[in-house]
């Protein structure tokens, strides 16, 4: 087996591993919008019956009564509104995690085809290598020429080596 065909490998599972993620991050936030009408729902009767409840049978220390019901029915709303925030807020931000996981690992994936095709067109040259790599590996955001520049000598000694090997 060759370093090539490794590298190759690798990548292709770094792209599996990418869209696992990606269908991963859109079933999680699916599943929070279609759940959520119905957690908020069950929270608001639960504070219905909680407060329902706590109406009826008055409390021993003076200070629940002291707040009436309106401040208690108030701050156990707030509570829950707070609660259904940072839930969504928090899976919201476990999917933005896993999209730039994905992102990452598709960034990765092209890095590895580009060192990989770059080992085939030079061969056991290391200038030639450097020289394919410039041109064939992806840096990232942004385009690859802007990251370092690139000589025209550089361009006819790549253009050769392309030729050779047809």
């Amino acid at each position: 087996m060759t370093i090539e065909y490794s590298l190759r490998r690798r990548a292709t599972h770094a792209r599996y591993f990418a869209i696992v993620l990606l269908c991963i991050a859109a079933v999680v936030l699916v599943a929070t919008c279609f759940s959520l009408p119905a957690i908020a729902g069950k929270t608001l009767d639960y504070l219905q019956q909680f407060q329902g409840a706590r109406a009826e049978t008055g409390s021993a220390d003076g200070r629940d009564q002291s707040l009436g019901p309106e401040k208690t029915s108030d701050w156990l709303q707030l509570f829950a509104l707070t609660t259904l925030v940072l839930g969504v807020s928090s899976v919201s931000f476990a999917c933005f995690l896993l999209g730039k996981t994905a992102i990452m690992e598709m960034q990765l994936a092209g890095r590895l085809y580009g060192i990989a095709d770059a080992l085939c067109i030079a061969g056991n040259d290391l200038g030639q290598l450097e020289k394919a790599v410039v041109f064939l590996v992806p840096k990232g955001q942004g385009s690859f020429l802007n990251s370092k520049v690139v000589s025209t000598e550089d361009t006819k000694a790549l253009l050769e080596i392309l030729r050779k090997l047809r």
